[in-house]
């Protein structure tokens, strides 16, 4: 699938950026953080030779530029571009077809065997590991062999390939058997209209993920006939996560918070008053305690 744009300013979400191959003149962050997920964290010294390569892109332009929308950003962005990110000291392979079908078993069997083995030539071992198996294998566990036999293993190994989590492991599932009864995939589900607390944001999120596993299916030849309303389903995940960035922007109410001051608390603490508080209010009670004469 192409996509032209021709534009003199875009305003591009940082998953767009880390993942379009797209061409400008000039780059401006909007933010030096991003939410990995877990937590709100400043861009790496990678991120931003990713995000600010996109400026100036050889035999396009004769230069390019990056920038921040204020001199604080500004300096953090300076010193990232400055800062030479780690170089990558391995590859990650995963089992070919022609690799499983020399081992027995069924498919989650045969993906588990892979991995034990380990089976990368000594001289090549310290560039090469083996792929994270433990996601293909637990959706390999979700499928009987009939139905593997049914798809092939080519087209079997293809699906456990999908872009899943614990969260989207029941959809992607409903997915394929959609695919075995020769039918449309299942539309992901539909999150809340807002997010106000963290079930609503988790929710919104596994939504995505849903969705992303529908793209990832209808990119696919063998079953882009099942993913008829790509199309929608795209422009739906672009309108979802636009609801994230809002809630984000609002710092909504994200797990224990100090009654007191606000400030986030760690999901084991027992008390509902940060250390801060408790030992400036400890410290009042004292000052007010009246002195005895000597």
């Amino acid at each position: 699938m192409g996509l032209t744009i021709a534009a003199p300013v875009l305003w591009l979400a940082l998953y767009w950026l880390m993942g379009l191959n797209l061409p400008a003149d000039n780059v401006c962050f909007y933010e030096v953080e991003k939410f990995d997920g877990k937590e709100k964290r400043t861009l790496t010294a990678a991120e931003v030779h990713q995000i600010g390569g996109r400026a100036g892109r050889y035999g396009l332009s004769q230069g390019g530029e990056i920038g921040a929308t204020n001199r604080a950003d500004l300096n953090v962005i300076r010193k990232l571009f400055e800062t030479e990110p780690p170089p990558l000291t391995f590859a990650r392979v995963a089992p070919t077809v022609d690799d499983l079908e020399l081992l027995p078993g069924n498919l989650a069997q045969r993906l588990r065997q892979w991995a034990t083995l380990e089976s990368i030539p000594e001289a090549l071992r310290s560039i090469v590991k083996t792929a994270d198996l433990s996601e293909r294998i637990a959706l390999a566990s979700m499928l009987r062999d009939r139905e593997v036999e049914y798809l092939g293993l080519a087209n079997a190994l293809k699906l456990v390939n999908a872009p899943t989590r614990r969260s989207t492991r029941e959809y992607w599932l409903s997915c394929v058997m959609a695919i075995l009864r020769d039918e449309r995939m299942p539309l992901p589900p539909i999150p809340p209209r807002s997010i106000n607390n963290d079930a609503e944001l988790e929710m919104m999120e596994t939504c995505i993920h849903c969705a992303d596993v529908y793209l990832w299916l209808s990119q696919r030849q063998e079953f882009s006939h099942f993913a008829p309303h790509e199309a929608k389903v795209r422009i739906q995940r672009s309108e979802w996560s636009g609801r994230i960035d809002v809630a984000l922007q609002r710092q909504i109410a994200s797990g224990k918070r100090c009654i007191r001051c606000g400030k986030k608390l760690p999901s084991r603490y027992d008390y509902a008053i940060c250390d801060d508080c408790y030992y400036t209010e400890k410290q009042s009670r004292k000052s007010k305690i009246p002195q005895s004469g000597r």
